[in-house]
Order: structure tokens, then C-alpha cells, then sequence
């Protein structure tokens, strides 16, 4: 039987049995039709049991030269160099950078229930809470239209 093999790019559970293998490959042993008509890969978990990954978690690299074969697979995470840097790891910066939007959502938080800010004048903490708002808005935005560039130039083969 020919393996494929995917990249695991996100788990929106920690609960799926693949949560704790983000930006490892993996190999696949098919692909099905899920619940939702959405595909899914069919893999073996470490002890050998056949289960799924949701075709939104991962990425098929299996055309994608990475430097091995199904002859010489190797289940550990593969460690790039500048020398040979992919969309992977662009993605994975790109996802790095959306952090931002969480970091302010965390301060505009942090200030509307820190103990620092009770007494604040009620006009200055909305101030402060509608510019927090405002960037975080902006940067959520900035970074969905990346995204969507990044996915079309992977969709018309633009970058490998």
C-alpha cells in the first residue's frame, strides 16, 4: 500500500488523538468522506489503531518533495534550515504573527479587570478600551487578508 503523507497544522480540540502532533508529518493510508462531507486522512495512531484526521488539521505534502520517501520514514519532527525554508514554515510564522490580535485581546482584559484600573476615570478606561478594540479589530483584519493571499498563491501553485 503507497503512504501519503500529511502536516499537521492544527487540532481545534485537545482531545483528538493528533493535538499533540501540530507541525509534525505524518503518514496516511487513505482519504475519506467525513461526517460533513469534508475529507478526512486515514492514519494509525502510535499504538497502531486506524483514526482520522479532519482534512482542516492538515495539509497533504505527499507530492511535495521534504526529503523522504515511504522507504525511509522517520517519525520525528523534521527540522528545517534557512537553506530550505517552504510554505510551511511561512505558514507557520504568518499564524505566529496573528498571535497579536490574543496579546491585545489579553490587555484590553487585563485593563477592564485589573485592580491597577479601578477608580480610572470612566471616560479615560473607555478611551482606552475602544483603541485597544480598534487595533485588535485592524490587526484581525490585516491578518485574514494574509492569509487569504497566502492560501491563493498555494492554490494557484504560485508558491510550493
Amino acid at each position: 500500500m503507497k503512504l501519503g503523507y500529511i502536516k499537521i497544522i492544527s487540532a481545534d480540540s485537545s482531545l483528538k488523538w493528533y493535538a499533540n502532533k501540530i507541525d509534525q508529518v505524518i503518514p496516511f493510508t487513505g482519504i475519506v468522506s467525513g461526517i460533513n462531507g469534508d475529507i478526512e486522512y486515514r492514519c494509525n495512531e502510535d499504538s497502531g489503531y486506524v483514526n482520522f484526521v479532519s482534512g482542516c488539521d492538515a495539509i497533504d505534502i505527499t507530492d511535495i518533495d521534504v526529503g523522504f520517501d515511504e522507504n525511509d520514514f522517520i517519525e520525528e519532527e523534521m527540522t528545517m534550515t534557512k537553506s530550505n525554508l517552504d510554505r510551511f514554515d511561512l505558514e507557520q510564522q504568518i499564524m505566529t504573527c496573528w498571535s497579536v490580535v490574543d496579546d491585545i485581546d489579553a490587555v484590553y482584559n487585563y485593563v477592564g479587570d485589573h485592580e491597577d484600573f479601578i477608580g480610572m476615570d470612566p471616560n479615560h478606561a473607555d478611551k482606552i478600551a475602544n483603541l485597544l478594540l480598534g487595533i485588535k479589530c485592524m490587526y484581525d483584519v490585516k491578518f485574514d487578508n494574509m492569509f487569504r493571499t497566502f492560501e491563493t498563491l498555494i492554490s494557484e501553485k504560485k508558491i510550493k
